[in-house]
């Protein structure tokens, strides 16, 4: 088996080649963590369609054990951009194995 060996530019500075992946899922957890923190509080335009047509909001059966409020808008922020990376990660390891040609 051959061991991997990095090329282009993060190669050549010494850099490990997920790097600059780790350092874009970092900067993405911290939009989608921080901007939760300032989203409105008014009804969104599917609410609001709601309750323009007279329909009513099913309250839910299951309370979220969890934080409330902003750090729970924040954590799910969080969870949904981890969940996005990891299945992105998971179709382009799959695609890999199949043998796909690389540029």
């Amino acid at each position: 088996m051959g061991r991997h060996v990095p090329r282009g530019r993060a190669a050549s500075r010494g850099w490990h080649p997920a790097l600059p992946l780790l350092i874009v899922l970092a900067i993405a957890l911290v939009i989608a963590g921080g901007l939760a923190l300032l989203s409105s509080r008014l009804p969104d335009g599917l609410e609001r369609t709601l309750a323009d047509l007279g329909v009513r909001p099913q309250t839910a059966a299951f309370v979220w054990p969890g934080p409330a409020g902003a750090p729970a808008q924040a954590v799910a922020g969080i969870a949904g951009t981890l969940v996005a990376c990891g299945v992105a990660w998971a179709v382009g390891r799959a695609l890999a194995r199949r043998g796909g040609r690389r540029p």
